[in-house]
């Protein structure tokens, strides 16, 4: 069957479940799908041991005909979960299509005299969360350097004023409805913004030293000054079992570990940030100046200076980003 870009929602609406069952050995194939030992073969996926305190909601519809081929419990209400990703996926791609790009603007908001900037450098947010190191293979500041590559070329190498980060594309609800508040700090419930960096997360490793002492923290990007640590977690002997301790404090950047971890061993935990936009410019300044270019001012999310307005009509274009 052809399955063309506006038929995506509606096949992936059908077909949902099956994203809840990806710890489960998967063998259904289209064909099988109107063989009548579907129901026999589902119900051998779903009433497996491990799952006998879950819940499972499945209809499964032949988009041709409309028939549905398999039913249980599809009109219960669960929290979708992760498996909202799908049908939220189905939906962009059918309402942008599949050669979209986020382009993420940089503008000079100011004028040019010899090699400096009178004015400030202005990022205007669209909404994208590719920037960061996931899609650069692990480098993080790579979108940035070439930025300061593009102020290098028009000559700058200063600027008076500040960089701010302008994320009012959208509005500024910065957490979903009914999120579990101990899930903030993770980067599973990294706030919504539409400016972003490193998906709005710092990555954090924790490394054992020596039984009874402090572990060892550091951060990336760079041990930003953007987020504070404060070390309560321990080091113990080796084979102890690794306890997790992570907070931050849910109106600002001070992250605490608590984590008791064996002597040898480390941990890795992506930690969300407060107020994301800000963090961008924060990171956008101090690559900047480990690229040559002094910044006489500070990084701000737009939204803090009450006078910040922005007439980007008026404003020079300096260089943009595109999503992958």
């Amino acid at each position: 069957m052809k399955l063309e870009v506006g038929a995506v929602y509606r096949c992936c609406a059908a077909a949902w479940f099956l994203l809840t069952l990806s710890p489960i050995p998967y063998s259904l194939t289209p064909v099988a799908a109107a063989q009548p030992n579907l129901t026999a073969q589902i119900d051998a996926l779903l009433d497996v041991p491990a799952y006998e305190d879950a819940h499972w909601g499945v209809q499964v519809v032949n988009l041709e005909s409309g028939q549905t081929l398999y039913r249980r419990d599809e009109s219960k209400l669960f929290i979708p979960a992760s498996t909202q990703k799908l049908l939220t996926t189905a939906a962009a791609l059918d309402l942008l299509g599949p050669t979209f790009r986020y382009v993420t603007p940089l503008y000079l908001d100011g004028r040019i005299e010899g090699s400096t900037l009178v004015g400030n450098l202005v990022v205007r947010g669209v909404g994208d969360q590719t920037i960061g190191g996931r899609y650069n293979e692990g480098d993080k500041k790579l979108n940035f350097r070439a930025w300061a590559d593009a102020l290098r070329a028009r000559g700058i190498t200063r600027i008076t004023g500040e960089i701010l980060g302008d994320d009012d594309v959208i509005d500024e609800t910065a957490l979903g409805p009914a999120w579990s508040w101990d899930d903030l700090p993770f980067y599973y419930a990294a706030e919504i913004a539409g400016l972003s960096y490193n998906e709005g997360t710092v990555e954090l490793l924790v490394e054992a030293t020596t039984p009874g002492q402090p572990t060892r923290i550091t951060w990336e990007p760079a041990m930003t000054p953007y987020v504070r640590g404060e070390n309560t977690s321990q080091t113990a002997v080796a084979g102890t079992p690794y306890d997790e301790g992570y907070a931050r404090d849910l109106s600002g950047n001070t992250i605490t570990v608590s984590s008791t971890v064996a002597a040898g061993r480390q941990d890795f935990e992506a930690i969300a940030v407060h107020n994301p936009t800000a963090y961008f410019a924060q990171v956008l300044l101090e690559t900047l100046e480990t690229q040559g270019i002094e910044v006489d001012g500070q990084a701000f999310a737009a939204d803090a200076l009450s006078e910040a307005t922005f007439d980007y009509a008026q404003m020079a274009p300096l260089a943009s980003h595109a999503s992958p």
